[in-house]
């Protein structure tokens, strides 16, 4: 994945939930006191570097970009351990089990008992993690 496509993934976690708009804003900053020292090939890996650090997909080996990637590393730890303890989730539909229970399925193949009866199809909810 280029390092474009990298800030785009960002930008839509960002605009899904608040801890993400804050984390981009970390990076952003950070990223801008250090890309205007690269040449084009090492701003891709540090977006790279960046992308797999903030999802999690692997682990990242970290090439200190001139002694501010521990800095971001440490700030995006701390966001990342925020959002990490909920997800937002749409629920897709809100029915009767048996016996009456009242239960809901959510787009991610959740199953929720008991749900707040405002609760209807298509909204969204939060749910702690």
């Amino acid at each position: 994945m280029c390092g474009v496509a990298c800030l785009i993934y960002l930008a839509e976690m960002a605009a899904a939930a608040g801890p993400y708009k804050e984390m981009l804003e970390v990076v952003n900053a950070c990223a801008a006191r250090i890309r205007w020292r690269l040449r084009p090939a090492s701003k891709r890996h540090l977006l790279n570097d960046i992308m797999f650090l903030c999802t999690g997909l692997r682990p990242v080996v970290l090439v200190d970009y001139g002694g501010t990637m521990p800095q971001l590393q440490e700030n995006l730890c701390g966001l990342l351990y925020i959002a990490r303890q909920f997800k937002l989730c749409k629920v897709r539909s809100v029915q009767f089990g048996q016996k009456g229970i009242p239960y809901l399925n959510t787009y991610d193949d959740r199953t929720i008992r008991y749900p707040d009866p405002l609760i209807k199809a298509n909204d969204t909810i939060k749910i702690d993690l």
